[in-house]
Order: C-alpha cells, then sequence, then structure tokens
C-alpha cells in the first residue's frame, strides 16, 4: 500500500484518539508519525513532544522521536532519544535494532555493532535485528578487508563470501560473522 492510501486513515484514527482522549500519549505519538509522513516538521515535532510530556515512559515515542530527529540532521538529539528508549524498554529488539542504526547513520561504526549484536543475541529469527545490523556490512567488512580499488566489490552480497574466507583474521571471535552471512543469505 502506498502512503496515499494509508496516511489519511492513519490521520484519522489518530485525530479521533485525541478526540475521545487528549492525555493519551500513543494518540499524539501516532499523530506525529503522520504529521512527519506528511513533511509537517513543526507539528510532528510538537506532537512527539506532546506524547513524551503525557508519558514520558512510553519507549517508542522516543524511538519514533529519535529517527524523526535524526532525519531531521540533529543526529546526536536522535541517539539521546533513542538512547532513552533503550533505557525504558532494553530487551526490544526493534528499539536496540533502530538505535545501533542511529550509531551507524551517525558514523559511529564500532558503537553501532556492538549495539546491534545485542539486538540479534536476544533472538536472531527476528528480520529487523539481523537486518540492521547486516546493513552496516559493507563498512565493517571494507575496514575490516581492505578493498583494492576497482576489485568491484561494493554490495553485501558481494562482500560476503569474502569476509566468510577470512573469518579467522578479522577482530571478531571465531563464528561470529557466520550467523551474520548465514542471515544475509535467508533475507535476500
Amino acid at each position: 500500500m502506498s502512503p496515499a492510501d494509508t496516511v489519511p486513515p492513519a490521520r484519522a484514527a489518530a485525530e479521533k484518539a485525541i478526540l475521545l482522549d487528549p492525555q493519551l500519549a500513543e494518540a499524539y505519538s501516532s499523530r506525529g508519525h503522520v504529521r512527519w509522513k506528511e513533511r509537517d516538521w513543526s507539528g510532528a515535532e510538537a506532537d512527539f513532544k506532546r506524547s513524551i510530556e503525557l508519558n514520558p515512559n512510553y519507549a517508542y515515542v522516543h524511538l519514533f522521536y529519535a529517527i524523526f530527529l535524526a532525519y531531521n540532521g540533529r543526529m546526536d538529539e536522535g541517539i539521546a532519544e533513542s538512547k532513552r528508549a533503550t533505557e525504558l524498554d532494553p530487551y526490544s529488539i526493534p528499539i536496540v535494532a533502530n538505535h545501533s542504526y542511529l550509531h551507524y547513520v551517525a558514523h559511529r561504526t564500532d558503537e553501532a555493532i556492538v549495539i546491534g549484536k545485542r539486538a540479534v543475541a536476544f533472538d536472531d529469527s527476528i528480520p529487523i535485528g539481523r537486518q540492521r545490523l547486516a546493513t552496516r556490512a559493507p563498512v565493517l567488512f571494507h575496514r575490516l578487508f581492505r578493498r583494492q580499488p576497482g576489485d568491484g566489490v561494493a554490495h553485501r552480497h558481494q562482500l560476503v563470501p569474502r569476509a566468510a574466507a577470512t573469518e579467522r583474521s578479522a577482530s571478531f571471535s571465531p563464528g561470529e560473522i557466520s550467523p551474520l552471512i548465514r542471515s544475509s543469505r535467508r533475507s535476500r
């Protein structure tokens, strides 16, 4: 479904929820997400802040606000919000995986990998944990295996066989890369 099909009913539902209960943090969070999709930046931020004001312990609004902030170039604020989300719900795979992803986008690769491994360790059958860690694989593998100019290795599926061949020489403990390779093959 396209946003044109999903955003109007989502907006209507969020606005109805706010009318029914103006103190419902989740409704403001939902409307903030809708406003973000509509590119109403100030409206989205106001709704995320209102949601946090109403329920500062609602982890997912911190996550949504974190991604919104990062999307708008406010990386340090976004990472602080995503950290707060992980403090509130440390076992949520989507929250931890996205916290890792924000570190990656901020070029904090080492931290991103440590956090991403935590997400995968919770339950590696959940796709978002594997996917968020695998998106960092090209950067990680490029750094570890020093790609040669002109070798044409630019995408994750090209890096995976090369990483498997040199896993023992990497700065990972034995067996750490193999599960990532298997999971990335499953998700193709």
